[in-house]
This record gives structure tokens, C-alpha cells and sequence, in this order.
């Protein structure tokens, strides 16, 4: 073809682009019309907007409607880094003259986005009588098939919607009422709850923010507000939100995305939903069990705090200002100003949960600092005890520890008015080699353990009965979660998760076993199969203020199926946003989960 000749943008776009992603016109010089939809910029050139904008073509692609709608006929124009938002305005009808390129998405795998390259020549048309793109209404499930044939254009989302996700910036959404489930807490481990979770990976929707912000500690963009997320808008998983404006639909960063029609961080008004505040009208259910368990991810809760120590540095806000320590033996808080905070968020958590047992992960281990193994404990507790009176909690000593424990580990606390301890026990303090069982192949547990901070285990009674609960606590990464049935307290069946609680009713053969997770899922198997979470691509977890009862918990035969909905958490979806490559050097990070 002759060079800028002028195509439709469809014939530059061609077929099955999230197949090939290369156009049937690359490298070649072309002469394409149509509407600014969106515009990505960041006038102050400090941040890491998509630095470019979208056109479309006139009405449905050129037609009255989208009935025998087939390829997009939308593209990225992009502009370079330092492109300040001059020479378009969203609305502008333009012919833009340049070279059709791919840009392979730095951290992705599987994507990579069609362009007109910088460089290219602009022209804004004052006089045309071309009609304004039509938006397609998305609403309910439509494939990744039927999305093909939309990608950069124009969306305007209807119906239901709900969060699914909530990390760095971004959200994840999906139609419906209702989120996505693990799919280990619908089905046993085995083909179904691997079909649940095709079907949940091709249901999530990444919500963006029209850039690349990843707000980490050393990022030159951390200074700017995250969008979405403020005090009347805490934006929680299983939460409903509303569109009032349009967006485009992507395949970008190896999965589909709503993009806004402008960049928003620090331009929250410009935001395309409303998102329902589930928080406000959160009430603790009644109790329904005997006892009450829960689990709490404190996320490093360390009375020794960072400024403490002369060596340890800390991660900023984006304000600049110290917030926990890093790269040093404290994990948690740098100043005592923010351990206060720390804590008093814990205690009050503690206490709405109204929990008989609460499992901890992420506690410092005292011994680090020359004192008592439990010190940390011991202060949750007394903070715990100065609000509800004197004796209401104690904490789980163990009389037997390993050597060279983690400076991060697991605990229990517990109302002794209700429930009793009977025994307790650090677990593998002698390693992991005597672990036997088909379901390790292809797992190191010397390895998973060696990061698991010492997993531990309880059993406690009812004051008033004589039945033992059995619970267990873990703590890793999603990644190293052990899979394997295991027998640590020589019971005939039980099975460990990931920051898991499971509940051996009887302690003899042919028991139920019960598990509730730190994510507040309830898993319900028959006898010998394995309670595990479904540790699939992009999986992750998701703690929240779910706290759960168990009605008929030490019956021996309970139904192994679920009475009542699975909670929500967080589902497939990146974990992150991949970014370009940092600007800036990062300081060597400390473990601090």
C-alpha cells in the first residue's frame, strides 16, 4: 500500500488481534480518522499515565448499531513519556497520519497493545460531519471471544457489578451480585474446583486507573492518592458499585481491563463508578456454635518498633513520613507513635469479633530481643484485658520450642471464662523428612517449612464439656502452601492449609474435618480427602472481618456440604500490575510476611 493511505481502523486492527497480536498493516505508514474516547496524560510529568489517547470510529463502527458488529475500530495513539496532554482534547475528531506498531507490555506474557506510534502527525478536523462513537453496553457475562471484537473502544458497563479484588490502584470486578469464590471453599480439591476457577479467571475484569502507579515504597510516583479507595468509600471485596461513566475495554498486562477515560490518580472525580460502602452496615452475625474461633493476620505486630535501632531504616507514605521498619529484625512499626495505632486497630478488631480462640499470624517472636519468647503476646494481651477487664484473655504458651525460630511466628489467645486450653505444641521442631504422602511430590517441605514460621497447634475444651477442639496455624507464602495430609498430632485425620484453622471434632477415625482460613472460607470434606487451597495462576488471599460460627461443629457426622454461602475473597487477577522497570534503585527490602 501507498504510504498514509488512508484505511479504516478496523483493516489496522484486523482479526483475532488477542491471538496473533500483530496487525495485518505493522510497520506500515497509515492515515486513520476518528473521536478522542479517552486521554491518558499527566501534565506534571511525574507520574506514569498510558502517555496517549484513543480514537474510534463515527457511531457503531461506522453503522446505526452493533448487530453485525465484528472487528474494533478503535486504537491507541501513543505519545511518548513526556507527553504534557497538549495538541487533543477528549471529543476532538482527528486524522492522525503514522506508523502501526505493537508494544510488547513490559512484565507481560501473553499481551501486547496495537498502536499508531509517537511521532505521528495530528490533525484537528473543525469542520466533518461525522456522528460520535456509540458506547457498547456491556451487561452480564460476555466472553473473552465476544470481547475480541471490542477491545479499545468504548464500554458502557449496566446491570450489576461487584468487587472482587482491591490492590495497588487497581480493582477487580465482575457482573453479578455477587464476587468470585475460591474454588476450593465450593468444591474439593479435583477437576471441578479447577473448572470454577477457568470460569472465575475468565469472569475477572481489571479496573484501572489509566496508568502504570505502582505506589511501592521506592517508586518516584508513591506521592499520589491511590483512586477508588477513601474513608466513605472503603471498597471492599463483595461490594457493590455502580458505572455513571463511560470506560474502554482493554486486553492489556495478560488480562481484559476497564481503563477510565482519563488518568486518575489525583483526579478522583474523574472516577467511572460508585462503589457501595459495605462497612457501614457490617453487624456480627449471633452466635450459632459452641465456640467461636477465628483467625488474624496482624501483619507484623512488634512492640519492638524500628527507631529503637540504630541500623534498621523504614518504608515511607507518600508523604514521606516513616511507617514501618525495614531491612532490620523489627518487621512491624518504626515509631511507637505508629505501634500505637497498630494496636489499638488490633484490640478493638479482636474485640468486635467476639471470638472464644483467636489464631495469630505475623507476631513478633520476643526472643529476638533478649526477652521472654511470648513478650509480644503478653502485651496484646494486657492492652486486650485493660478494655475488657482484668483476666478476660490469655495467651498459648508452649513449653518445647525449636531452635533458630523466625523472628516472625504463630500464637493463639483465648477467653479462659469460656473455653479451656488442654495442650499445645510447636509442630516439625524436628523437621519434616518423616512427612510421607503421595500428595508432596514435587514439594521441598524442608523448604516450605523453613518458611512457614513453625507452624503450631492447640487443643482446647469448653469449660463446660469435655469435647477437644483441635486447631492448627500456619504461616507462608501462597506459593510454599503445603498440600499434604499430615499427622502431627497423631490424629487419624487432619489436614493444614494456608494460615488454616482446621477443626478435628472427635479426634478418631471418621470425623468430618472442618477448616476455617484466615480468608474466612469454610471447607467441607469428606474424610481423607485433603482441605487445601487451589493454588492456581494469579490466586490469592484476602483477609477480612468475616468471622465464623460452627453450628453442629462437633457433630461426628455433620453434612460435608456447605449450609450456607461461602465468603468471599479475593480471586483471580493479577496480583499486581506489571510495570516498566523502576527509575530508581530499590533499597534491599526486609521479609515482612
Amino acid at each position: 500500500m501507498t504510504d498514509g493511505e488512508e484505511v479504516s481502523i478496523s483493516e489496522v486492527r484486523g482479526e483475532n488481534w488477542t491471538e496473533s497480536f500483530q496487525s495485518p498493516l505493522e510497520g506500515e505508514d497509515v492515515t486513520v480518522s476518528g473521536f478522542v474516547t479517552a486521554k491518558y496524560d499527566d501534565a506534571e510529568n511525574d507520574s506514569r499515565a498510558h502517555d496517549g489517547f484513543y480514537i474510534q470510529e463515527e457511531a457503531a463502527c461506522g453503522e446505526e448499531d452493533y448487530t453485525d458488529h465484528e472487528i474494533s475500530c478503535a486504537i491507541f495513539v501513543h505519545q511518548g513519556t513526556s507527553w504534557d496532554g497538549e495538541g487533543v482534547e477528549t471529543g476532538d475528531y482527528v486524522e492522525i497520519t503514522g506508523t502501526v506498531g505493537t508494544w510488547n507490555e513490559t512484565g507481560a506474557e501473553e499481551s501486547a497493545q496495537l498502536q499508531i506510534l509517537n511521532g505521528a502527525v495530528i490533525d484537528v478536523l473543525e469542520d466533518h460531519e461525522a456522528a460520535e462513537p456509540l458506547p457498547y453496553t456491556y451487561e452480564g457475562f460476555i466472553s473473552p471471544a465476544e470481547r475480541e471484537a471490542f477491545i479499545g473502544m468504548l464500554i458502557a458497563p449496566e446491570g450489576d457489578w461487584t468487587v472482587a479484588d482491591n490492590v495497588g490502584g487497581v480493582l477487580g470486578v465482575v457482573d453479578g451480585s455477587e464476587p468470585l469464590w475460591t474454588p476450593t471453599a465450593v468444591h474439593a480439591p479435583g477437576p471441578e474446583a479447577e473448572d470454577l476457577a477457568a470460569e472465575n479467571a475468565e469472569q475477572f475484569i481489571t479496573l484501572g486507573h489509566g496508568g502504570r502507579n505502582r505506589w511501592n515504597s521506592w517508586a518516584f510516583d508513591r506521592h499520589m492518592p491511590l483512586p477508588y479507595l477513601r474513608e466513605d468509600q472503603p471498597v471492599r471485596v463483595g461490594a457493590g458499585l455502580d458505572f455513571d461513566d463511560n470506560v474502554i475495554l482493554e486486553y492489556r498486562y495478560d488480562g481484559w481491563r476497564f481503563e477510565p477515560t482519563s488518568f486518575l490518580p489525583g483526579n478522583p472525580d474523574a472516577e467511572p463508578v460508585n462503589i457501595e460502602n459495605t462497612r457501614e452496615d457490617a453487624v456480627l452475625p449471633e452466635r450459632a456454635g459452641d465456640i467461636r474461633l477465628a483467625g488474624f493476620n496482624v501483619l507484623n505486630y512488634f512492640p519492638h518498633v524500628g527507631e529503637q535501632f540504630e541500623d534498621c531504616g523504614y518504608h515511607e507514605d507518600r508523604h514521606g513520613n516513616p511507617t514501618t521498619a525495614n531491612n532490620c529484625t523489627p518487621r512491624g512499626a518504626y515509631t511507637e507513635e505508629h505501634f500505637a495505632v497498630q494496636q489499638s486497630r488490633i484490640v478493638n478488631t479482636i474485640i468486635e469479633m467476639d471470638s472464644d480462640v483467636v489464631a495469630l499470624q505475623e507476631m513478633e517472636n520476643s526472643i529476638h530481643f533478649g526477652e521472654d519468647r511470648d513478650y509480644a503476646h503478653q502485651q496484646l494481651v494486657d492492652a486486650l484485658n485493660a478494655v475488657e477487664g482484668e483476666d478476660t484473655w490469655d495467651f498459648v504458651p508452649v513449653d518445647t520450642v525449636p531452635e533458630n525460630e523466625d523472628v516472625i511466628r504463630n500464637g493463639y489467645i483465648y477467653r479462659p471464662e469460656n473455653v479451656e486450653l488442654v495442650d499445645s505444641l510447636i509442630l516439625f521442631e524436628e523437621g519434616v523428612e518423616h512427612l510421607d504422602s503421595g500428595a508432596l511430590d514435587g514439594y521441598d517441605l524442608a523448604d516450605i517449612y523453613s518458611n512457614a514460621r513453625e507452624p503450631m497447634a492447640a487443643i482446647f475444651q469448653p469449660v463446660d464439656g469435655d469435647e477437644e477442639v483441635a486447631i492448627y496455624g500456619w504461616t507462608g507464602d501462597t506459593e510454599d502452601a503445603p498440600v499434604a495430609s499430615v499427622n502431627p498430632l497423631e490424629l487419624d485425620d487432619w489436614t493444614g492449609s494456608y494460615e488454616s484453622l482446621p477443626l478435628v471434632p472427635n479426634l478418631e477415625d471418621g470425623t468430618t474435618i472442618r477448616v476455617i482460613q484466615d480468608v474466612g472460607t469454610v471447607d467441607l470434606y469428606e474424610t481423607g480427602e485433603e482441605a487445601q487451597d487451589l493454588i492456581a495462576e494469579h490466586m490469592k488471599f484476602f483477609s477480612h472481618d468475616y468471622v465464623l460460627d460452627f453450628e453442629g461443629a462437633f457433630e461426628e457426622d455433620a453434612d460435608p456440604t456447605p449450609t450456607e454461602e461461602p465468603t468471599p475473597t479475593e480471586e483471580p487477577g493479577p496480583t499486581e500490575e506489571p510495570t516498566e522497570e523502576p527509575t530508581e534503585t530499590p533499597s534491599e527490602r526486609s521479609k515482612t510476611a
